[in-house]
């Protein structure tokens, strides 16, 4: 068994990819940017948006734009959320549309959250109008267009109700 799931792991790192999250900074008024097990952690449902552009007056810098609204659901067991993430780094450009879902347990004094979240990204890139050194190079001979990517992630949270960490 455990030289199966040895196997099963391995298999899916080879599988796997890195991606890079909108470029954001107010992480402590929107948990879910990070951990999905945040969905539904306050005993209200909250609406964000946020906008940031770095670097004004320069072509090409990172632009991001976020809106999301999550919260509890019957009652503090359940917590649900959603959110759209535009995200503009130079030639490259990504949608992200995901949903959350937490399910909150009591642990003594305080919740155990655990999250999963599930979404799509539509990812495209001009790649064609880049400087490269090496125009033989074939991973930058043509632009990436529309390109639909999987997303899915999961979390734990612990927390108390009038205190977080």
């Amino acid at each position: 068994m455990k030289k199966l799931l040895t196997t099963i792991l391995i298999s899916a790192i080879g599988t796997m990819y890195g991606q890079q999250e909108g470029l954001l900074s107010q992480f402590m008024y929107n948990g879910i940017l990070l951990n999905p097990a945040a969905a539904g952690s306050q005993p209200y449902w909250t609406a964000s948006a946020t906008y940031r552009k770095q670097w004004l007056n320069f072509d090409g810098t990172p632009t991001t734009q976020f809106i999301s609204v999550e919260g509890p659901w019957k009652g503090k067991k359940v917590g649900l959320g959603g959110s759209v993430i535009n995200d503009v780094i130079g030639v490259s450009k990504r949608t992200d549309v995901d949903a959350f879902y937490a399910y909150h347990l009591r642990v003594g004094k305080g919740y155990l959250s655990m999250g999963l979240r599930g979404g799509i990204s539509h990812y495209s890139s001009r790649l064609t109008e880049l400087t490269v050194w090496d125009a033989g190079d074939a991973n930058f001979g043509a632009d990436v267009q529309g390109k639909i990517i999987p997303n899915a992630g999961a979390g734990l949270y612990f927390y108390l109700e009038n205190f977080t960490a």
